[in-house]
């Protein structure tokens, strides 16, 4: 979605300084969200919770950020927006510490890691230019509704997905 706003805002005839701003603050969030992820899984938070909520979180953020019902709202399509982010932020801080706790020994650590630096990277190069090609055949309710999916189908997948209590100790 963060890729999307300077377009989205510039449409909608806002100046480059403030859609450069608004497009900073939703990208800054996420390392709110991120921070938070390790504040909660330090304190006992499963990462099972964490990943529903990041997922859950973005698919409902989706609907209120880009759904009809909110057209005329822009305050709150923008808090939407910045909720998203944050939640959003959650995965990765919780996807990097499964990494570790799943790894099978401490040799194989840094190759899990780097699969999910890899599979994460991959991930937001080649989604935004998928969705666009989706936005721009079917036009953008679709692709927006079928990212709303796909979170909600990785929050179905996190919940029934978690380290056994052999794996879920810290290193």
């Amino acid at each position: 979605m963060i890729g999307f706003l300077p377009s989205l805002y510039a449409q909608s005839g806002l100046s480059s300084s403030r859609t450069g701003a608004l497009t900073a603050l939703a990208a800054f969030v996420n390392i709110g969200g991120s921070a938070s992820a390790g504040l909660l899984l330090n304190r006992g938070i499963p990462a099972r919770w964490l990943l529903r909520v990041g997922y859950l979180g973005m698919a409902i953020m989706t609907l209120f950020a880009f759904g009809q019902f909110t057209q005329g709202l822009p305050v709150l399509r923008y808090a939407a927006v910045l909720s998203f982010s944050a939640m959003g932020g959650m995965i990765p801080g919780t996807l990097f510490m499964l990494a570790v706790s799943v790894a099978s020994n401490e040799r194989t650590v840094s190759t899990a890691v780097g699969w999910v630096q890899q599979l994460s990277s991959m991930g937001m190069f080649l989604m935004p230019p998928l969705l666009a090609q989706l936005a721009g055949r079917a036009g953008g309710g679709l692709a927006l509704d079928l990212a709303g999916l796909c979170a909600g189908i990785a929050a179905g997948t996190a919940a029934g997905n978690e380290p056994g209590p052999e794996r879920s100790g810290s290193r």
